[in-house]
């Protein structure tokens, strides 16, 4: 768990086992389900990459793929206008 004023970070274990140590900078909850934008050293400035919160419980937060390009596509575009909102454009 983060202390206060620090980020809420995840770590995500691939199929291969290795692990990603990520930032969430926002979560949205659209058409009934939950998604997280997350960054990670790996991203340039600006970018970002979307999960799937499919549980949260006493084990932790569980997060997966957005199962189809169209609906990654459709989940980005409303976390692109909520963060420019959010933290202008860019």
């Amino acid at each position: 768990m983060s202390k206060a004023n620090e980020p809420e970070t995840v770590v995500l274990t691939d199929a291969s086992g290795a692990e990603r140590e990520c930032i969430c900078i926002d979560r949205l909850t659209i058409d009934g389900r939950v998604y997280v934008a997350l960054i990670d050293e790996e991203c340039e400035a600006g970018e970002y990459f979307i999960m799937e919160i499919a549980g949260e419980g006493e084990d932790g937060t569980t997060l997966e793929p957005i199962a189809t390009d169209e609906e990654y596509d459709r989940i980005g575009e409303v976390f692109n206008e909520h963060l420019s909102q959010l933290y202008g454009e860019g």
